[in-house]
């Protein structure tokens, strides 16, 4: 587990779970998951999202998440496509 917050270096208290940085207040997640993205073009132009949720929310991000179990991550990116951007592939 981390020892130190991954944004600002600052000694974290909790090894084990999720925390939230008691200086900068980001959150590190204590896990790994397999994730899909995409960055649709069209005409030299990309679309990108604008997060909904923390973290980083308001920010801007590319398009993607998390693949379900066993998902092919083709599949994964155009479902992530349609579920955030509604343009189906």
């Amino acid at each position: 587990m981390y020892r130190f917050c991954q944004f600002c270096g600052f000694k974290n208290e909790n090894t084990s779970g999720s925390f939230e940085c008691k200086k900068c207040k980001k959150h590190t997640y204590f896990h790994s998951s397999i994730t899909a993205s995409v960055v649709p073009l069209h005409e030299d132009k990309m679309l990108i999202g604008i997060r909904a949720y923390e973290p980083e929310k308001g920010k801007s991000d590319i398009i993607g998440g998390f693949l379900e179990y066993g998902e092919d991550p083709l599949d994964g990116a155009i479902r992530e496509l349609k579920e955030e951007s509604g343009i189906k592939a």
